[in-house]
């Protein structure tokens, strides 16, 4: 029962912050800097939510997710409407990319290099894909 619960379970929501775009350092340092003003502010529990942690095990730091909100939850709940069309704004504009951290991991493994050939059969919306570029 509790394999099946884990399985059903919702998965955190994450996304990396695309390297290439001109605003990715801009962009990083506004969500470090949110961390340490949340961190310097524990009473703010609500904004608390809103603040994703850095993944440690991304490189460069470009992976971010949020432990205690998922895709579901932000996509249907009217209390995140204003992270949610934030969200959309970062992706429509090539900031970010929304993806769970568990598929970041996969191209993360591959070491990938320039002369190699790379069949994609996951590659609906293309998230991996674009991690490997």
């Amino acid at each position: 029962p509790m394999f099946m619960a884990a399985l059903r379970s919702e998965l955190p929501m994450a996304f990396r912050v695309n390297r290439g775009a001109h605003t990715a350092k801009p962009l990083l340092a506004q969500l470090r800097g949110s961390r340490v003003a949340v961190a310097a502010k524990e009473k703010e529990e609500d904004r608390a939510e809103y603040v994703p942690r850095e993944l440690p095990w991304f490189p460069h730091g470009l992976g971010w997710q949020w432990n205690g909100l998922c895709a579901w939850s932000v996509k249907k709940d009217a209390r995140h409407r204003k992270l949610k069309a934030h969200l959309i704004w970062l992706a429509d504009c090539g900031a970010i990319t929304r993806q769970e951290a568990v598929s970041m991991i996969p191209p993360l493994c591959l070491d990938i290099q320039p002369d190699h050939l790379v069949l994609d059969l996951c590659a609906a919306p293309g998230a991996k894909a674009s991690q490997l570029l």
